[in-house]
């Protein structure tokens, strides 16, 4: 409510809640529908400042920023378990190994050429993790049919009657003709147990019995996730055979090529096209001579 026209509703409501008003909560709500100008909007501001005299302390909760671990302040090896931990849960333990796997090799080599050094691998390990757990419609089930998805509701609204979801499922969904992009809609409580049940089929994911992975989209999240997977070997590599002698800052640059490949539909389709840009654009600097890749230090 940063505007002042909501701002003063607030005011209002907590005055008139507080029995500091010569007119009744009624006649407010009255002149609100009547005024006819963001009406809900403003009988949501109406509410909230009745709700900061009438109960601060859930006022004070709801806007409260959620208390979260900072990465940069776990170690490496907690670091690591969490990140592999959530990949269990998001598909299963054989996809957390392989993403341990590649991270401790890559580890190994850092710190052999550049011993008490994991900037690299911290930094490799993040993007990693970003681009494996891709943000399918497995993902969506997960969350949405986790019991601690409800509890939070529950926790931030009272009085919830029905929860409704709005989705755009690929196989149901029709093209916006406006935005060339699938439709949304409004489905009812009765998606949760859809939810929950296919969220307990999230191995499928990837296979050839994926009904969702044979979009243009999903096929272009794995094969970016393939290529940087390819790159932490292939650093894992340079490192093990050429030591303290790479480039530890193109390295890092190599690390961070695929955050290009952010946003949803036409927004992430450029992104997408634009980080794979930037990979061959490092490649190539890896492959020019080494005289070359110094002067370009320089400049």
């Amino acid at each position: 409510f940063g505007d002042a026209l909501y701002v003063n509703m607030i005011l209002i409501g907590a005055a008139a809640q507080a029995g500091e008003l010569p007119i009744s909560l009624a006649a407010i709500e009255t002149a609100v529908r009547l005024n006819g100008a963001a009406v809900e909007a403003n009988l949501a501001a109406l509410a909230v400042g009745r709700a900061l005299i009438a109960a601060p302390e859930r006022v004070a909760a709801l806007v409260a920023p959620r208390v979260t671990v900072d990465p940069a302040t776990q170690d490496f090896a907690e670091r690591l378990d969490v990140l592999a931990g959530e990949l269990v849960a998001y598909q299963d333990r054989r996809l957390a190994d392989d993403f341990r796997a590649r991270v401790e090799r890559l580890r190994a080599a850092e710190a052999k050429a550049f011993p008490g050094e994991t900037t690299l691998t911290r930094a490799a390990m993040e993007t990693l993790y970003r681009v494996t757990a891709i943000k399918d419609e497995w993902e969506v089930a997960r969350h949405h049919g986790d019991p601690a998805f409800a509890a939070r509701i529950a926790e931030t609204f009272e009085g919830v009657s029905e929860v409704r979801f709005v989705m755009a499922p690929p196989l149901l969904a029709r093209l916006d003709p406006a935005t060339g992009r699938p439709k949304k809609t409004s489905f009812g409580p009765w998606l949760l147990p859809v939810l929950r049940l296919l969220a307990r089929f999230k191995r499928v994911r990837g296979t050839l019995f994926d009904p969702f992975g044979h979009t243009a989209e999903r096929k272009a999240e794995r094969a970016l996730r393939d290529h940087f997977r390819d790159d932490v070997e292939r650093m894992a590599g340079m490192l093990e055979r050429d030591g303290d002698a790479v480039r530890l800052d193109l390295l890092l640059d190599l690390t961070q090529w695929p955050r290009e490949a952010r946003g949803y539909g036409p927004i992430k389709d450029a992104g997408m096209e634009r980080a794979e840009a930037r990979r061959r654009e490092l490649l190539e600097r890896f492959e020019a001579p080494a005289e070359s890749l110094t002067a370009r230090a320089a400049e």
